[in-house]
């Protein structure tokens, strides 16, 4: 017999720890939160169901800081796979702090099992809210630059929305003429202001970075570019493809 507030329920549906954990793999800690949040309300415990909600956010916040924050180059070297794994266990021991009594309980006075189909659809409503996140944050990556391809391996040269597109396709047209971007691997290049001159970034492996052939190739490049109409002066920097390392090339 189960009461909740003084009253005795036999209508009420909960979901299981079960089915919580298997939103949380695919939506995230903030999907636990809202079903335990909606177990807690419906036991009367409401100041625990405020308390799920929050740690749901918290760890949902914690994850994007994570994912988004963390430096690509530390973040390509940890299995992808091990994230949900870990906030997936560490869910289930906020749950069975948070939940056990109540739902042991709960189910042994007779207690309903919420539809399974609605965790997966609280896990995929998460999931949604991620992706959401995910792609608004490279979208606004990119949203300072156009962008244009170039060459047999389709490298690609962003350039900031001030610089016309006219200017971007003349410093193209010299880059096409060096052999560092006709081979089989896609290049990234940035063009931006630099004070009254443009600054061309040229990404690379990590391992060609510092080589001295490398840097007198491109100092090389940058007086041949420095020779066309381009009112301005171009000075080429060189970085890695994470962008956090970069120097002027000397």
């Amino acid at each position: 017999m189960l009461v909740v507030n003084n009253l005795i329920r036999t209508d009420l549906r909960l979901y299981t720890k079960l089915s919580m954990l298997v939103g949380t793999l695919l939506g995230g800690p903030l999907v636990a939160g809202i079903m335990g949040g909606i177990n807690l309300n419906i036991l009367g415990l409401k100041s625990k169901a405020h308390i799920s909600f929050i740690l749901g956010v918290a760890g949902n916040l914690l994850i994007y800081a994570f994912v988004l924050l963390l430096p690509e180059k530390i973040l390509d070297k940890f299995p992808h796979f091990f994230i949900p794994l870990i906030y997936t266990t560490i869910t289930y021991i906020f749950i069975e702090y948070l939940h056990h009594d109540q739902l042991f309980t709960s189910f042994t006075d007779g207690a309903g099992k919420k539809p399974f189909y609605k965790s997966l659809l609280w896990g995929f409503l998460g999931l949604l809210i991620t992706m959401i996140i995910i792609i608004t944050n490279l979208n606004l990556k990119y949203f300072q630059y156009n962008s244009l391809e170039f060459g047999n391996s389709e490298n690609e040269l962003y350039y900031s929305k001030g610089i016309p597109q006219e200017e971007a396709i003349i410093i193209i047209d010299y880059l096409k003429q060096d052999t560092y971007f006709n081979g089989d691997t896609s290049r990234m290049l940035y063009l931006t202001e630099n004070g009254s001159k443009y600054k061309l970034l040229i990404l690379m492996d990590e391992t060609n970075l510092f080589k001295p052939e490398v840097n007198m190739d491109f100092r090389l490049l940058e007086s041949i570019i420095n020779r066309s109409d381009i009112n301005r002066t171009i000075e080429i920097f060189l970085g890695d493809e994470y962008q956090e390392t970069e120097y002027r090339i000397n």
